[in-house]
């Protein structure tokens, strides 16, 4: 019995040894997990900081983005509109043209019917050039005609002879190719002549209707025949003859005389 104890409390040591062993190894062997393991840890932590740092990047992106988002569909909304206005703004532009169209061939139809009609005239006209090479002198009352009469003055202001009036109108008629029908004679030429006098004197009256003038008078004989003359000065001091008459004394009730037919003579031609 006694060695049985014995044998039995060595074994319960030897149990007791093991576990304390067995315990040991498993510390050992914890710290060698651990030891294994914490390399892994740490990893696993510095890729948690490396994914919080791409999540917050990533969100920041997605922010961006959708910035970006709301400004494109805010652009998106401004050409929507502007293609909106675009669109009626051709449309109108298309209502307009087409009513300038209409307007141009209007135009255009208006044209072609004139430069007809005027193609016409002008044929017309060459065809009466071309049969009639005569200048028509006279007028349906058997008168000189204002044109002639207009010329014959402009030849006696040019100081051209009374006697070669017709002579010049025969040279510049042939000059064109024509022939004079009917010349004046020297009695109309003077009587157109003394048509100037009348001319100038309405000239008188238009170019002094309304402006201020003085009047003056000068006397003097001319073979024994005394003359006076009445003239008008402006402001410009610019003289303007009114007349010219043939008195027969140099009275003070003669010269007025003398002044009123005058006046009178050129308020019959105003």
């Amino acid at each position: 019995m006694g060695s049985l104890t014995l044998q039995t409390s060595g074994l319960s040591r030897q149990i007791v040894n093991l576990k304390r062993k067995c315990r040991a190894f498993e510390h050992v062997l914890l710290i060698k997990r651990a030891k294994y393991q914490l390399p892994r840890l740490q990893n696993n932590n510095w890729q948690k900081h490396r994914l919080r740092d791409a999540r917050f990047k990533l969100i920041s992106k997605i922010s961006q983005q959708e910035q970006k988002i709301i400004f494109l569909q805010r652009q998106c909304q401004k050409l929507r509109i502007s293609k909106n206005q675009t669109a009626t703004e051709i449309d109108d532009t298309k209502e307009a043209i087409e009513q300038l169209e209409i307007k141009i061939s209007s135009l255009k139809s208006e044209l072609e019917n004139e430069n007809i009609e005027l193609r016409s005239s002008v044929t017309y006209l060459q065809t009466l050039l071309s049969d009639q090479n005569t200048v028509q002198t006279m007028d349906e009352n058997n008168v000189f005609t204002t044109s002639v009469q207009i010329f014959i003055i402009n030849l006696l202001t040019e100081e051209v002879g009374v006697h070669h009036i017709n002579t010049v109108i025969k040279e510049v008629a042939r000059l064109c190719g024509k022939s004079i029908d009917k010349l004046s004679s020297v009695s109309t030429i003077y009587r157109i002549g003394d048509q100037r006098a009348s001319v100038s004197q309405m000239h008188v009256a238009e170019e002094l209707q309304s402006c201020e003038t003085t009047l003056m008078s000068d006397e003097t004989i001319k073979h024994g025949d005394s003359y006076e003359v009445f003239a008008l000065r402006d402001t410009s001091y610019k003289n303007w003859v009114t007349g010219l008459r043939n008195m027969h004394c140099k009275s003070t009730d003669t010269c007025l005389e003398t002044l009123k037919k005058i006046i009178s003579d050129i308020n019959d031609v105003s």
